[in-house]
């Protein structure tokens, strides 16, 4: 991803940035496929077009250019050509939004003007279902990028519009990231998850790229990695270079190891207490049989887990639902409706869907892994 660094965080024409990726696919030894295109219906042209090697891929355009989960197998279902030859693909993912024109202002620094529909109605706190959902991922992880953007000083005016599509964009990516941690390719693959804006002014549209996920698919382990600006609007820094817009932050230019979502949830869940479970009479039952088990070295069944799960989803359900993410057995993007610090209602509400989801998965679970998780949601 280094070697991509360097392309984020600069405005450019599309072939600029094709040819960048080409050359970034043929030093992994990869054949670069277009997978998927999300944008927002304003930015849906400038994506629409073929891309490299020649074949578009399956857009998608919704308001305010939000991942669905599940939108990646649906593009490897409807878009992916078989795999053919010994070089695995280089799977293309661009997530753009729509950024506004930009321009100098009286004192010759960049301006932009207004955002892109839906993000212009999430700046403006209206009430419509697509803005609830942009709310909630501006506010996820328990961190509130919104407040950056509509409080005080802390983006300067001008720069709201550029900033608030460029961190929703990252955002979006970060679920399509999730996503693919959860997903199984039918064969080796790279996978690219591009973000950034499309730009329109009067000489026509231009690419911002703002930063990348890899994750490689080819078996060898590698771990997920990032490149590009973060996801706090507060820290970006727009700028003009050669007549084109700039934007960084302490991170741009350098690529990192992805965040690891398992090992954060584990340390949310650590600086939760977990309550006396053993108020509860069935759940000291179960206990009970915890303890016995253990010592006699015998396994648990789905059928008992399942029961847990149910009565934790009355007395701990944040914790039991932290558990599961941090155990690998939840979905990875469940991670994002459970931080925040306190036990809120909401935060109950989320952790008690999650449960209810996933209990389907402990049937899959063998009997070692299944006892071993009895046994952590109940000892303490």
């Amino acid at each position: 991803m280094q070697e991509l660094a360097s392309v984020f965080g600069r405005e450019q024409g599309a072939e600029s940035l094709d040819a960048a990726l080409a050359a970034w696919a043929r030093r992994q030894g990869a054949s670069p496929v277009e997978l998927l295109a999300l944008a927002c219906c304003e930015a849906a042209a400038g994506l629409s077009r073929p891309g490299l090697g020649g074949r578009a891929p399956l857009l998608l355009a919704n308001h305010g250019c939000r991942y669905e989960f599940g939108s990646i197998l649906l593009a490897e279902q409807e878009a992916a050509p078989p795999c053919s030859g010994a070089a695995p693909p280089a799977l293309l993912v661009r997530i753009f939004g729509h950024g506004p024109a930009l321009a100098e202002d009286a004192a010759g620094a960049a301006a932009a003007g207004r955002p892109c529909a839906a993000l212009r109605a999430l700046l403006e706190g209206r009430s419509l279902p697509f803005v609830a959902e942009l709310a909630r991922v501006f506010r996820s992880l328990g961190v509130d990028r919104l407040a950056a953007l509509v409080d005080g000083g802390a983006v300067p005016a001008a720069a709201r519009p550029l900033f608030a599509a460029i961190a929703n964009a990252r955002l979006q990516a970060r679920s399509a990231c999730l996503d693919l941690l959860e997903h199984r390719p039918s064969a080796p693959a790279l996978y690219l998850i591009l973000h950034g804006v499309v730009l329109r002014g009067p000489a026509g549209a231009s690419l911002l790229p703002c930063g990348g996920y890899l994750l490689d698919r080819r078996g060898n382990g590698a771990p997920g990695r990032y490149a590009g600006l973060g996801d706090d609007p507060a820290r970006y820094r727009l700028s003009r270079e050669g007549g084109r817009a700039a934007v960084a932050d302490e991170g741009n230019g350098v690529a990192r190891a992805m965040t690891d979502y398992r090992r954060w949830a584990g340390q949310e869940r650590a600086a939760l207490a977990w309550p006396d479970l053993a108020r509860d009479e069935r759940l000291r039952r179960f206990i009970d049989l915890a303890r016995a088990r253990g010592a006699r070295a015998e396994r648990s069944s789905a059928a008992d887990l399942k029961v847990v799960l149910r009565l934790l989803a009355q007395e701990a359900p944040v914790q039991a639902a932290l558990l599961l993410c941090e155990e690998g057995i939840a979905a990875p993007r469940h991670v994002l409706d459970l931080a925040g610090g306190a036990v809120t209602a909401a935060r109950v509400r989320a952790a008690r869907e999650i449960l209810r989801a996933t209990e389907p998965r402990l049937d899959e679970l063998d009997e070692d892994r299944g006892s071993a998780l009895f046994r952590a949601l109940l000892l303490r």
